[in-house]
């Protein structure tokens, strides 16, 4: 497993803030080009990055269940959220919890 100067997680929410993640969403390819644009000695893969950012995000169910950890990363670090179009921004826990709650039912469900 390759190993970058900094977490590709960290890399995704740097990309996402200096896109302007806060307020807006962000197309998954922005984000994508950004990290390559401020790490481009990194070679990080595409796939990599796409992973990363379902892997944080609240909303991404049932694709979750696809990584070793069975979905827990989520629940434990809540960075992001997905327009389910292929835009993110960062999650927000005053406006976005009703969403959250959605995702814990959904993922206990299944």
């Amino acid at each position: 497993m390759p190993r970058y100067e900094i977490p590709v997680w960290e890399m995704c929410a740097q990309a996402l803030e200096i896109l302007g993640g806060h307020e807006n969403y962000v197309p998954l390819k922005s984000i994508i080009n950004k990290i390559h644009e401020l790490w481009p000695k990194e070679h990080v893969n595409d796939d990599t990055i796409r992973c990363q950012i379902l892997r944080h995000c609240i909303n991404c169910h049932p694709s979750h269940d696809d990584f070793p950890d069975k979905g827990k990363m989520w629940r434990q670090r809540k960075l992001f959220i997905s327009d389910k179009q292929g835009n993110y921004r960062f999650y927000r826990e005053k406006t976005d919890y009703n969403k959250y709650s959605e995702a814990l039912k959904e993922d206990e469900e299944s």
